[in-house]
Formats: structure tokens, C-alpha cells, sequence
């Protein structure tokens, strides 16, 4: 997987200039890392796997920018201006997420799946 691409998918996924996703690099370089972990014996990185990648970090700058960014509402004059688009923008990128991660599914281990199996004796 080459990081430069995932950079540059990731800055279109957060609608960001290249320049701007330089600074979020390190959210790439994890996605990276634990997606590599992940990946099952004899896969070989591929297109798919840096949408995943991209995916992933895309998701956790949607929470990195949530965290840092006044949450509620506030009143003034009667008016009253609520900020929600915070919480939208993660469950936009929840769901790339989820998508891209299902569509990799057969390049993947399970995240953390717990399966439920009978054992015979």
C-alpha cells in the first residue's frame, strides 16, 4: 500500500487540500499499520485495501475534529444555532468505514468478531 495515494484519497474522503492532509498524515500511517495487521496469510495489498485505509483515517479526523470543536447549541437574541454536523460528519464516515471494510471482507481477518460455536466432544 503506498501512502501517498491513501494521503491523497483520505484528503478527498475529509475534503481537504493535499497540503492540509499532510498534517493528519499520522491517522494514515495507523490506518496503515492496522490494516497490514489484518490482513489474512497470502493477501496482497491492493486498490481496495488503500480505500480502507483511507476509510479508516478518514473516520478517525471526523472524530479528531469532533473532539476539538464546540459541541450544543447556544441562544441569542431568540435565535438558537445548534451544531449537530459534527456528529453527522462521523456517522457519514462511520458508514464509508463500514462499507469499505465489508468490501474488503475477504482480504481481512474479522475485527474483534465474537462468533458463537458448539464444541463437540
Amino acid at each position: 500500500m503506498e501512502s501517498n495515494r491513501i494521503t491523497r484519497l483520505f484528503a478527498r474522503f475529509a475534503r481537504l487540500e493535499e497540503g492540509e492532509a499532510m498534517e493528519y498524515r499520522p491517522l494514515v500511517d495507523l490506518a496503515v499499520a492496522e490494516i497490514r495487521e489484518c490482513l489474512r496469510e497470502g493477501v496482497e495489498e491492493s486498490e481496495t485495501l488503500e480505500l480502507v485505509c483511507a476509510a479508516q483515517a478518514y473516520y478517525r479526523y471526523a472524530l479528531v475534529r469532533s473532539a476539538s470543536s464546540p459541541q450544543g447549541s447556544f441562544s441569542a437574541n431568540g435565535v438558537t444555532v445548534s451544531r449537530s454536523g459534527a456528529q453527522d460528519e462521523i456517522d457519514r464516515a462511520r458508514r464509508m468505514r463500514d462499507e469499505f471494510w465489508a468490501a474488503a471482507s475477504h482480504l481481512l481477518c474479522d475485527r474483534g468478531a465474537f462468533t458463537f460455536c458448539r464444541m463437540e466432544e
